[in-house]
């Protein structure tokens, strides 16, 4: 399996991976990470047999990962609520740091549903990523992540500072127009970028 085309690497998202919450006190929740991780390892290993070496061990591999909240009902939405990256060890590891643990239990005291875990890596039996590239895609993913859910843990990357006149760069952002050829303007770039 190849995972570059044309020069480009290639990047397969794999998930998402149901993650275990436990109670905790005065009805709060947190993310049971030795019981989530022990499930995703098995998730992987279903996949390894499954999909005959696309995914490779993800467990080990470099990359990015995405910790969202799959709100209650039949097609109720996934909201991201961190995005992390790993350049070092492996996703895994990386994934379930005592920094990130602390983010995902806020989340899952802060909204309900079930919390679920994405993974973004080369395919097969690579492991390793260009730094850069990583850290690229991290940037873009925390600033998608944070447009679809301004609840987001991790809001490093996101633009706070500099605002384009009438264009909501986030979609829940205003659109704070002045005069008529601003806001023409202003609404063809929302709609050029479907914001």
């Amino acid at each position: 399996m190849s995972n570059e085309v044309d020069g480009n690497q290639i990047l397969h998202p794999f998930g998402p991976f149901d993650l275990v919450v436990s109670p905790y006190r005065r009805g709060g929740r947190r993310v049971d990470v030795k019981r989530s991780k022990s499930a995703i390892l098995s998730r992987i290993q279903e996949m390894q047999a499954e999909q005959s070496g696309l995914c490779g061990d993800l467990s080990r591999k470099n990359g990015l990962y995405v910790f969202a909240i799959k709100t209650p009902g039949r097609d109720g939405p996934i909201r991201p609520y961190y995005v992390g990256k790993t350049d070092k060890q492996g996703l895994l590891e990386e994934a379930f740091g005592p920094h990130q643990q602390t983010a995902y239990n806020h989340a899952v005291c802060l909204a309900k549903g079930a919390p679920v875990m994405y993974f973004i890596a080369p395919g097969g039996n690579k492991t390793k990523l260009k730094r850069q590239l990583v850290i690229d895609w991290e940037r873009i993913l925390i600033y998608l992540a944070y447009s679809a859910n301004i609840d987001l843990c991790n809001t490093h990357h996101v633009p706070s500072t500099v605002r384009i006149e009438g264009v909501r760069l986030l979609r829940h952002q205003g659109n704070h127009s002045r005069g008529q050829a601003n806001r023409t303007a202003a609404t063809e770039l929302n709609k050029l970028f479907d914001l």
